[in-house]
């Protein structure tokens, strides 16, 4: 064999040899780039893991702000209630359709605070609306015909629990 014809052989050998020198070089840059993808794929996860956590965490702080203006609201309309309730039974001459209204403004109002809670402060607000209607029907019927029996019961039962409900909203409030 001539030069040029162990010039062709080596040539032939070549070609196959650089053709698997590429398929390596090739196999080498996709196990790279799996690498990276999934590299890019985990920093990509955490990010949205961060993302949700971040809106969770926005999220239930505005629904913290939006229970305690919430709670704040009914408590404030629970009281003022009360106080609509007390000063019309507290009248020397009772009106029967104002009382009801006045009871029924309490009695709405409780349920709206029922919504809001805790359940320390709905419990002493049902146990109030239910004094407020025992006191409306012992008027209606005629048991409590003078102011100061009025007054007598109201100070004995229902202004305990107010103090009491008072002093739970405070610890509801101050806890948010």
């Amino acid at each position: 064999m001539d030069l040029s014809g162990v010039a062709a052989i080596l040539a032939l050998a070549g070609v196959p040899v650089s053709v698997l020198i590429a398929r390596w070089q090739m196999r080498a840059m996709l196990a790279q780039a799996e690498i990276s993808h999934r590299a890019t794929l985990e920093a990509a996860q955490l990010t949205q893991q961060g993302a949700l956590e971040a809106v969770r965490a926005q999220s239930e702080r505005e629904r913290h702000r939006w229970l305690t203006e919430a709670r704040r609201a009914s408590y404030r309309l629970f009281q003022h209630s009360l106080s609509e309730f007390r000063r019309t039974i507290m009248s020397d001459e009772v009106d029967m359709v104002r009382l009801s209204e006045a009871y029924y403004g309490v009695h709405d109002t409780g349920h709206e605070i029922a919504e809001v809670g805790p359940d320390n402060v709905t419990g002493l607000a049902s146990r109030l609306t239910t004094e407020c209607e025992l006191l409306r029907h012992d008027v209606a019927l005629g048991h409590l015909a003078s102011r100061q029996e009025r007054e007598d019961l109201w100070n004995g039962l229902v202004a305990p629990l107010r103090k009491h409900l008072d002093e739970a909203i405070y610890d509801a409030l101050a806890g948010d």
